[in-house]
């Protein structure tokens, strides 16, 4: 007969075993969408969204209006980028965009030390990743990231110009050219998403679209106010945000 004394501490140690094996723990890293954060590093990118390289550096895309649009050239300026501490009311910006503050002086009606103004021309012929340099600041509780693109400075090569696009389109065998010059000025303003709680220096991406630039836009019959402002809004509308 097989001994059964000692069986109840063997099966309990089994249990114990085979609970180890398969339940696998857990990080217990809380997350958290208020981070603070004493230092920053920001990369400004690119999503291609349906855009197709053709010869060169131009483009190839479908619209959501059905326009085949070859893109020669482009450009956007990045005025600035910024964390908004959880203090700054962000409400009625956020139902305005804070476009009238922006199209009067250019920069937010806010101001924190994690703002870095740049200014700087970015080329989507071709769509470059661009990394800038780390900032540090004082531990702040941040709760929104904001972006803006705004008309360049006088005496640059990109003076009151805040996005330049050069191609041309096609729909039912008609053509016409793509000729954008405009400098309207407008934010993208977002929730930041989770980051782990304990994380006081951060990497944060920001993420334009090509492909949906002129979604919405009617080249036959929109005029250059509006196909301008509907690339501004588009661009800002599809920007993303995310840790890296």
């Amino acid at each position: 007969m097989v001994p059964t004394r000692g069986w109840p501490r063997l099966i309990a140690l089994l249990g114990v075993a085979w609970i180890g094996c398969s339940a696998p723990s857990e990080s217990t890293a809380a997350l958290t969408t208020t981070p603070t954060l004493s230092a920053m590093e920001w990369t400004l990118d690119w999503h291609l969204d349906g855009a197709t390289p053709v010869t060169g550096d131009r483009w190839a895309l479908t619209t959501d209006l059905g326009y085949e649009v070859i893109l020669d050239a482009g450009f956007i300026v990045t005025s600035l980028v910024s964390l908004v501490p959880c203090d700054t009311d962000t409400g009625l910006a956020r139902a305005l965009n804070w476009v009238l503050p922006i199209a009067r002086a250019g920069h937010p009606p806010f101001d924190d030390p994690s703002l870095v103004k740049l200014g700087a021309k970015e080329s989507f012929t071709p769509a470059r990743s661009a990394t800038l340099p780390g900032t540090a600041f004082p531990p702040t509780a941040y709760c929104s990231v904001y972006w803006l693109t705004a008309r360049g400075a006088p005496a640059t090569d990109a003076a009151n110009t805040s996005l330049h696009a050069r191609g041309e389109w096609r729909r039912n065998g008609k053509t016409g050219p793509v000729a954008i010059d405009t400098n309207f000025a407008r934010a993208m303003i977002d929730d930041l998403p989770p980051l782990d709680a304990e994380v006081r220096a951060a990497h944060g991406v920001v993420s334009r679209s090509v492909g949906s630039l002129f979604d919405g836009i009617d080249f036959e019959t929109d005029n250059e106010y509006a196909i301008g402002w509907g690339a501004i809004k588009n661009l800002t509308d599809h920007a993303t945000f995310h840790w890296e």
